[in-house]
């Protein structure tokens, strides 16, 4: 793999529509769906990410995230980055929440259009 674990995920992500990376801070890079945070990564060793609370005991109870470090008790979840082998679930992780986001960007979309005349 040329670059850096945080690239190939950083690559990937950004070319789903409508998010927009947060990369003030490049070891910290932050993705976003309008104002709804997707997850951000800490250098090319750990994901952290937010998931409804029912969704993120299940990813624990199946070993594929830990409890958030500094949140353990809040949706948040930490998935550390071993290599490049873990790049494809970390992407599935995002991409998780990304369905989740967008679906929602849809239906507040739908409301906020005007009525049909």
């Amino acid at each position: 793999m040329i670059g850096t674990i945080r690239q190939a995920i950083i690559g990937e992500v950004a070319r789903w529509p409508g998010v927009d990376v947060d990369d003030a801070n490049p070891d910290h890079p932050q993705f976003h769906v309008g104002k709804i945070e997707l997850g951000h990564l800490h250098d090319d060793a750990v994901a952290h990410l937010p998931f409804p609370r029912k969704e993120r005991e299940a990813l624990i109870e199946r070993g594929e995230v830990g409890p958030h470090p500094l949140f353990p008790t809040t949706g948040w979840v930490e998935r550390r980055i071993a290599g490049e082998e873990d790049i494809e679930h970390v992407l599935r992780l995002f991409r998780m929440n990304y369905d989740r986001a967008a679906a929602r960007s849809a239906r507040v979309t739908e409301t906020e259009a005007p009525p049909h005349v």
